[in-house]
């Protein structure tokens, strides 16, 4: 099955899963569609590895650690405290430009230096996109019109890797199982959320396709909208 198809039947079944709950119980609470969008704060978690994964950072290079993200799903108010949430999540792409890069055997990652001779230099471009699925339950406080709220939960993270290098493309992708840690506040229909998501496993993670990041802040600003209860 290609990544695409995966993608979408995992989100699918979720999206399925919570509809019969939410058919089984619609006699206790409201099921809504969430839709929001925003911004994510990637942290470059393979520089942690030690220089010269993706980046050579004694050699000129930019990142680019911001991006839009946005996602779509649905919420099930169980009780007037606590909701259960699954949706599409879409982060967005990490950026590394490396203005001039050498070969391995030509770079010193201990002291960030280039080796004499340093010869036929390149840029090292490298995007990678992190979408998935990711499961959650929030508990909700009542503060007058505003419902403040906290949550914990559990996404799969899909990576797609590519990097460019003397005409070259390679790309990588893989699964990173993530943790999800957040909270935020509805007001009526809106609201505003914060998640952090962390990814398990070691910074390097040949299983994973060596993501550039395994941890990221993702901040939404969206609408519920019922469609029952």
């Amino acid at each position: 099955m290609t990544y695409p198809r995966l993608v979408l039947t995992t989100w699918l079944l979720a999206l399925l899963l919570t509809l019969l709950l939410a058919y089984d119980l619609a006699h206790a609470g409201e099921v809504s569609l969430e839709v929001g969008g925003g911004v994510t704060h990637f942290t470059c978690t393979i520089c942690n590895s030690g220089d010269g994964t993706w980046v050579q950072t004694g050699l000129p290079h930019s990142m680019t650690m911001n991006s839009l993200a946005w996602k779509t799903g649905l919420a099930y108010r169980v009780t007037e405290q606590i909701s259960l949430h699954t949706a599409y999540v879409n982060l967005g792409t990490a950026k590394i430009r490396q203005d001039y890069t050498v070969s391995d055997a030509q770079y010193d990652p201990h002291t960030h230096s280039c080796l004499a001779p340093c010869t036929n230099l390149n840029q090292f471009n490298t995007h990678d996109l992190m979408e998935g699925v990711e499961l959650a339950v929030s508990y909700h406080w009542r503060y007058w019109l505003i419902q403040p709220y906290a949550k914990v939960g559990a996404a799969g993270l899909y990576h797609r890797l590519t990097a460019q290098n003397r005409g070259t493309t390679t790309t990588m992708h893989g699964w990173v199982p993530s943790t999800v840690l957040g909270g935020g506040a509805d007001y009526g229909w809106f609201f505003l959320d914060a998640s952090y998501y962390r990814g398990l496993g070691g910074v390097t993670d040949w299983s994973a396709g060596l993501p550039i990041s395994k941890e990221q802040i993702v901040t939404i600003l969206g609408i519920h909208i019922p469609l029952g209860g």
